[in-house]
C-alpha cells in the first residue's frame, strides 16, 4: 500500500496532492472522476495542516490503495497524532440557508460525503483515522488524460 508521512505544513500540501493524483491515475481514475477525489484529498489534508495541530507542527499520514470491491477504485486513509476530531459527528450545513447566515466551515466535509462512495472516521491510540472511498464510474478503468 502507497504511504505517504511528511510534516502537517502548507508547504508539504502539493507534495500530498500529487502522491494522491498520481495514485488515482494510475488505478484508471480520468480527469472528471478525478476531480472528486482531488477536492476530498484536498479538504481533509487541509484539514489537518490548518486544525490538527494547534500548539505544534505533527506529522501527517496518507496511505492510497487500489480497491477491487465491490468495484475497482481508490480507498484514501488520513490520520494524524493531533487533536480528535471526528469530521462525520458535524451536522451538515443547510445549504438552503443564506450565506450570510451560514456558521462558518463544514461545507468542505460536506462536499466529501456527498461525491465519495464511501466515508468514516475513527479514533485509534491517539490516531485520527479518517477514510474515503471512491468507485471508478460504472466500476470501468478510464483512458487517463
Amino acid at each position: 500500500m502507497p504511504e505517504i508521512t511528511l510534516q502537517a505544513e502548507r508547504n508539504n500540501f502539493s507534495t500530498l496532492m500529487s502522491f494522491v493524483e498520481d495514485i488515482a491515475k494510475a488505478i484508471g481514475f480520468a480527469k472528471s472522476a478525478l476531480y472528486r477525489v482531488n477536492l476530498a484529498a484536498e479538504e481533509a489534508i487541509i484539514n489537518v495542516i490548518n486544525y490538527a495541530y494547534p500548539q505544534e507542527v505533527g506529522p501527517i499520514t496518507l496511505l492510497c490503495e487500489e480497491v477491487t470491491t465491490p468495484q475497482k477504485g481508490i480507498k484514501l486513509q488520513i490520520s494524524d497524532h493531533g487533536i480528535a476530531f471526528d469530521p462525520l459527528a458535524k451536522v451538515d450545513p443547510d445549504i438552503e440557508q443564506a450565506i450570510e447566515d451560514r456558521p462558518i466551515g463544514g461545507l468542505g466535509i460536506h462536499l466529501v460525503k456527498k461525491t465519495a462512495n464511501e466515508i468514516s472516521y475513527q479514533r485509534d491510540n491517539n490516531t485520527n483515522i479518517f477514510t474515503i472511498v471512491f468507485y471508478l464510474p460504472d466500476g470501468q478503468v478510464q483512458a487517463v488524460e
